[in-house]
């Protein structure tokens, strides 16, 4: 039996016996085997495909093919950005921005959000520490990039905060004339959170914008989205929490020009839409003490100035590790206009809540991603839904992953229960061709300091990654920033036609985190779709994740063998045991 190493596998061009070609290889001699490295994952290479003790803490889509993720590691500082400009297939750090951070802060700075342009995929907004540590060290200042972090820019907003609010949420505008307006959302735990603007002018500043006003609430903002037809409607919607009963929805227009709010009131009374079951009673939605997390998503030809065309998508996450409050009640909602409904209620669940949603589509046709915060560790999986119609059904169909993605191992007392924080950010590639996922082991932290967690490090071979899914999130592969560990390759199957090796490895380590995985690498058109290359071995994914014994508290055979049909059965090797 021909012995594998971690390092590279060695192919033998064992198809030459069948008579068949392998395109990444020289011509052999005629009778002889000609031999060949293919590169493994994790073997090194610049693309992350394997990133030790890390979490993904923040996932975004851009237009085309561009990614920004915040990723937390072991390191110090321990969170980074990550950017990818091919659909997350390879990734990597600026290294101009950390040299601009040795610059200006001496010392390279924590990086806790980030957005991205959604007309331009090189104009980038990142939230960041202003200090290395200290008070400094929690999210107060935007850097902003007009070239894929080829030069920063500090926009100077730390010194406007005042003592103890926190960035929470950040977006940028699609370009009016030459330039995009940036939006940051606060929290300080009390209510005293405010929605500030800046434009990417030369010489702009940060201005804090009119709140909607209601006698005795003060509110903390946890998401907003600018219109994506801000250029004719100077719109930006927002979620936001106050500080005594609820959560809310409202549409906030803007003064472009002078870079102020002209009406918080245009589109309903503040301060908003709560956002809530409609059979529930007022103030059953959650307060910013006890909201973890929400999600607003627009259609893209929302318009804040058109009744008709007001439609937004809301998830709240109010899990709190114990049952849910009657009014602290979560899950997903539409709003149209001033009208609510509940898409998806998981009040009644103890550990279900819904961490992100991703909306592809327009007011009239469109589908709904949805992931959760919870995890199971002992198969390492995180449950996603899928809805092809949000717009249509108050309650719509709900389709769970056949197979979900990675994360949530190595925690929770090994428990086969939903225990686990796996944190899954949900997204859209920019023509819906594909869908993204980044799981993550962050705990929970409501209020001014829901950070602190972030800084605490990351949880070893949690099987935390990024995943696509070409199939609407049916199922779901690991492509790069995958949290585990190859500590021995065991196996190794070609297909017939030569255009596609899967490969099994092991991990032996304790139980709860000793995982093993199957591999594939492919230029067949018909599996790697939409993606491109005629270089076996260079790009891998994840295709199996599970343990080899019975669960992932039994012992382990940390022994995998593959093996493909017959060419006459399948010839272009699809099927695989």
């Amino acid at each position: 039996m021909l012995r594998l190493s971690a390092i590279s596998i060695l192919v033998a061009a064992l198809a030459v016996l069948a008579n068949l070609p392998l395109p990444f290889l020289a011509t052999a001699t005629p009778g002889m085997c000609k031999w060949d490295y293919v590169i493994t994952p994790g073997s090194g290479l610049p693309i992350s495909d394997i990133l030790l003790s890390s979490e993904i803490d923040r996932l975004v889509a851009g237009p085309s093919s561009r990614l920004l993720a915040v990723v937390q590691r072991t390191t110090v500082p321990p969170l980074m950005l990550y950017a990818s400009g091919d659909s997350g297939r390879s990734w990597g750090t600026s290294a101009e921005l950390v040299r601009t951070m040795l610059i200006e802060l001496g010392a390279q700075t924590n990086v806790w959000d980030a957005a991205v342009a959604p007309d331009d995929g090189n104009f980038w907004a990142i939230v960041i520490s202003a200090t290395p540590a200290g008070a400094g060290n929690r999210p107060v200042e935007v850097w902003i990039t007009p070239d894929a972090g080829t030069t920063w820019r500090n926009t100077r907003l730390a010194g406007l905060l005042a003592a103890g609010e926190t960035i929470r949420t950040i977006d940028v505008s699609p370009k009016y004339g030459e330039e995009h307006d940036i939006a940051v959302g606060t929290v300080t735990g009390a209510g005293a959170g405010r929605i500030w603007a800046l434009s990417s002018a030369a010489f702009s500043s940060w201005l804090p914008q009119t709140q909607p006003v209601v006698a005795g609430l003060g509110y903390d903002f946890f998401d907003l989205k600018f219109s994506p037809t801000y250029a004719s409607d100077a719109s930006l919607a927002a979620v936001f929490a106050d500080n005594v009963t609820s959560t809310w929805y409202n549409i906030w227009l803007r003064d472009i020009a002078r870079n102020t709010t002209a009406n918080w009131a245009f589109a309903t009374t503040p301060p908003g839409i709560e956002v809530r079951d409609p059979n529930a009673p007022a103030g059953a939605s959650p307060n910013l003490a006890s909201l973890n997390k929400a999600d607003l998503e627009l259609p893209t030809d929302f318009s804040g100035q058109a009744a008709s065309l007001r439609r937004v998508y809301v998830s709240l996450d109010a899990w709190t590790g114990a049952a849910k409050a009657a009014t602290n009640r979560d899950g997903i909602f539409r709003i149209d206009d001033t009208t609510q409904y509940i898409l998806l209620d998981t009040s009644q669940n103890t550990n279900k809540s819904i961490y992100s949603i991703a909306y592809f589509g327009t007011y009239t046709s469109g589908k709904l991603l949805a992931g959760e915060r919870r995890g199971f560790p002992c198969t390492a999986t995180v449950p996603t839904w899928f809805t092809d119609s949000p717009t249509t059904c108050p309650i719509p169909c709900w389709y769970p992953a056949l197979k979900p993605t990675t994360g949530a191992a190595n925690q929770a007392a090994c428990a086969s229960t939903q225990t686990g924080n796996g944190s899954a950010n949900v997204d859209w590639k920019a023509d819906g061709v594909l869908a993204y996922v980044g799981t993550g082991s962050r705990p929970i932290v409501t209020g001014a300091f829901w950070y602190i967690p972030w800084l605490a490090g990351a949880f070893p071979n949690d099987e935390s990654a990024f995943a696509i899914s070409r199939n609407n999130g049916e199922t779901w592969n690991q492509l790069a920033l995958i949290d585990t560990t190859i500590t021995q390759l065991v196996d190794v199957a070609p297909t017939p036609d030569c255009k596609t090796i899967y490969l099994a490895s092991v991990n032996t380590g304790a139980i709860c985190s000793g995982f093993d995985s199957v591999w594939r690498s492919t230029i067949n058109r018909e599996v790697d779709s939409p993606f491109r290359t005629t270089i076996l071995g260079n790009y891998w994914e994840r295709v199996l994740c599970q343990p080899t014994g019975p669960d992932c508290i039994q012992p382990q055979t940390n022994a995998a063998l593959l093996r493909i049909v017959p060419y006459c059965a399948d010839p272009t090797g699809q099927i695989v045991a």
